[in-house]
C-alpha cells in the first residue's frame, strides 16, 4: 500500500512539475514606458515577444541653440521582438518561485526599429533606425502586475546614411499581465 501512494505522489509530483514549467501566452500592458506587449510561447523555455510603445531616451553634451550644453530627454515610438529562452524555471519551481505569468530569467536576441525623430517631430521623419541585440533579462510577476529589466548592447543602424553606432541599454518596464 505505502508503494502504491508513493508511485502516485511522484507521478503528480513529475505532472505538477512538468505543468509549472509551461510557458503562458500573456498580453501586458506597460505603465512605466508606455505601451502593449504579447509574449508567445514556442516551446517549453522558448517564447516570442512583441512589443509597441514609446521608448524615453536621455542623452548628454550636446550644444543647443544657444551653444550652451545640456542634458535632454526625448521620447521615441518604437516596434520590437524578442527571442526569449528562459533559463531557470526548473530551479525556480524545485525551489517553490513564482513561475506564473513567465516568471524567470532569459537570454535572447532583441531586434528594435524607431524613427530618426521623437514623438514631437514624427511627420518630419526622414530616417528609420533599426538595431539588433544580444540580451539579458530577468521577469516577475506578482499577482497580475510585473516587472521586466533587460541589459542589451545595441548596434543601430540608420537606413539613410552612414550612420552607425552602438549603445549600451537598461530597458525597465513595469505594468499588469492580462
Amino acid at each position: 500500500m505505502r508503494k502504491i501512494i508513493l508511485i502516485i505522489a511522484i507521478v503528480l509530483g513529475v505532472q505538477q512539475l512538468s505543468q509549472a514549467q509551461k510557458l503562458e501566452k500573456i498580453f501586458r500592458v506597460n505603465i512605466l514606458v508606455p505601451g502593449v506587449e504579447y509574449e508567445l510561447p514556442l516551446g517549453n523555455y522558448w517564447s516570442l515577444n512583441t512589443n509597441i510603445g514609446t521608448s524615453v531616451a536621455w542623452s548628454s553634451g550636446y550644444r543647443d541653440i544657444f551653444g550652451s550644453r545640456g542634458s535632454k530627454v526625448r521620447f521615441y515610438p518604437y516596434l520590437l521582438a524578442e527571442g526569449r529562452r528562459y533559463y531557470n524555471r526548473e530551479k525556480r519551481v524545485e525551489k517553490k518561485r513564482r513561475v506564473r505569468f513567465n516568471s524567470g530569467n532569459y537570454y535572447g536576441l532583441s531586434l528594435f526599429t524607431t524613427p530618426d525623430r521623437d514623438i514631437a517631430q514624427l511627420g518630419k521623419t526622414k530616417d528609420v533606425m533599426f538595431a539588433i541585440a544580444p540580451m539579458w533579462g530577468m521577469q516577475r510577476a506578482y499577482g497580475r502586475f510585473y516587472f521586466n529589466l533587460n541589459l542589451s548592447p545595441f548596434y543601430f543602424v540608420k537606413t539613410k546614411g552612414d550612420a552607425r553606432f552602438y549603445a549600451f541599454l537598461v530597458g525597465w518596464r513595469l505594468g499588469f499581465n492580462f
